[in-house]
């Protein structure tokens, strides 16, 4: 979805052949936010490099965003740098005794983040944090 002239609009909600996943809800939301925004702010807008971040509510919960490390390998090659971290290291997750888990962080050469798998409890959550993180330095 790209606009420039504010008298047309493309907007392709929950398209199974463009998002050929399982993010459906989470796009169907992104998509609404995006037309908000082109709508009552008269931003420009495109989902050309939107970031959907989606979450499997199992016990644990898995949640991811951006690239994949294959992808992140693609697109940055040998520069892509990887920081996996344990929940049995984190002080809260001890504290409320869920010490299995793990976050992994992809940031790419110029060490901006690419994307971030989480697995373990409220795993959804912290993938929402690094989102905000993302789009942060992203503006």
């Amino acid at each position: 979805m790209s606009t420039k002239p504010r008298s047309h609009l493309s907007l392709g909600l929950c398209d199974w052949r463009r998002h050929r996943s399982a993010h459906v809800t989470q796009s169907a939301r992104d998509d609404a936010a995006l037309l908000h925004r082109h709508l009552y702010i008269d931003e420009d807008i495109s989902h050309a490099a939107r970031l959907v971040p989606h979450a499997v509510f199992t016990d644990p919960e898995v949640a991811s965003f951006g690239h994949t490390e294959p992808q992140a390998h693609i697109r940055h090659g040998d520069r892509v740098m990887i920081g996996k971290e344990r929940f049995s290291s984190v002080v809260k997750a001890r504290a409320i005794g869920e010490t299995s888990g793990f976050v992994k962080i992809l940031t790419g050469s110029d060490r901006q983040l690419v994307g971030a798998t989480s697995v373990g409890p409220d795993a959804a959550n912290l993938s929402h944090e690094l989102v905000i993180r993302y789009r942060s330095h992203r503006r």
